[in-house]
């Protein structure tokens, strides 16, 4: 039997291309070679936008960044076979070792290569995503008597209800937060010239709801006295810009595309707003609160129920009712909840990093 140290600690994921489950698991990997554990980071193609520690063992198994459909359906059981032929390679250990894969794509390469006690993590509520009977029909069997990880509650609840799966074979692991570094950066200046502002942060995309945060801004009457800070990018940017002049609120409104530290921003802001029609586990919600700013957010599934609990829940408003959310955030600005480290505890790293060691313990017993 290996000592604890001496484990592998192994991730697969797509890429490391910009998003938050690639993040994610960079964190992760970064937890475990703090504590001294030997990391292999295993990425189907080349393409990288972090920067990446030199203890960490970096694979690539399909070093031609340039794939369409085509050649990515063609590559799936040559990436599965170089997956197989990497394992062996290091050594892997299926009964003490940990080989987690993260995002749909790895998952199914992970599975076609029969990596033994292979645990898929789920980064957000598949029933939304998958919504046709067909679909639905045919993930139920390649899921079933799989091995897989929600990042939440809801999502681990979304696997097994959605998917008739088996309890036994589904768990929930939260995301990692590095608490001290993001309040760390927290402290760093910013622009003083907004004054007081509300803030939003996502992609600008239909379900992120920035339809619904607007006509609540102006609902509110808050601008009176705030402006409301949009952070993103994406498709629905001009829209939203659009109806902010239709609401007549377009010099209260601020749009920026995304920061190099978004924590200032969320630090020096009277309040963050999340109105989502569903989620995975809200990141900026859990980063909201280790900067000790307050939060109001739409009861969405899945994982804002998880976040505001005790004295933060009464924040939680129902989707798609502007009329509710302006006067939650109203009630928010004037008078919040202490926030204290027990409500982000749970997302520590070193937290996070204890249950991915207990995967083989919990999943084998």
């Amino acid at each position: 039997m290996k000592s604890e140290k001496n484990k592998k600690i192994i991730f697969l994921v797509n890429s490391l291309e910009g998003g938050g489950a690639e993040r994610i698991v960079l964190t992760l990997s970064e937890g475990f070679i703090g504590r001294g554990y030997e990391v292999h980071l295993i990425l189907l193609y080349n393409r990288i936008s972090f920067p990446i520690a030199p203890e960490i063992n970096l694979f690539i198994l399909n070093k031609n960044s340039n794939l369409n459909l085509l050649t990515k359906g063609f590559g799936f059981f040559v990436l599965a076979s170089k997956l197989k032929s990497y394992l062996r390679t290091i050594d892997y250990d299926p009964d003490e070792d940990i080989f987690t894969s993260h995002l749909p794509f790895s998952n199914f390469v992970s599975w076609a290569a029969r990596v033994k006690n292979h645990y898929a993590v789920v980064h957000g509520a598949l029933s939304f995503k998958y919504k046709s009977f067909l679909t639905r029909f045919f993930l139920k069997l390649i899921f079933k008597n799989k091995r897989m990880i929600g990042v939440s509650q809801g999502v681990k609840n979304d696997l097994i209800n959605y998917f008739s799966l088996s309890e036994i074979n589904v768990g929930y692991i939260y995301n990692p937060f590095q608490i001290d570094k993001i309040q760390r950066l927290a402290e760093e200046s910013t622009d003083t010239s907004l004054g007081n502002y509300l803030i939003h942060i996502s992609r600008f995309i239909k379900l992120k709801r920035h339809d619904l945060l607007l006509k609540a801004f102006k609902e509110s009457r808050l601008y009176k006295s705030n402006k409301l800070l949009l952070l993103g990018e994406g498709p629905e940017r001009e829209n939203i810009q659009n109806l902010a002049i239709d609401l007549g609120i377009e010099d209260y409104v601020i749009f920026k595309n995304w920061q190099d530290n978004p924590y200032a921003w969320i630090k020096n802001a009277k309040l963050l707003v999340l109105c989502s029609d569903h989620e995975g586990l809200p990141t900026v919600l859990i980063e909201s609160l280790i900067c000790h700013t307050p939060v109001v957010s739409t009861d969405c599934r899945y994982g804002p129920d998880e976040i505001l609990v005790g004295d933060l829940a009464k924040f939680l408003v129902p989707v798609n009712s502007p009329d509710q959310l302006a006067n939650s955030m109203v009630k928010a600005v004037a008078d919040y909840p202490v926030i204290s480290s027990r409500y982000y505890d749970k997302f520590q790293v070193n937290h996070v990093l204890d249950h991915y060691l207990m995967l083989n313990k919990k999943f084998n017993s």
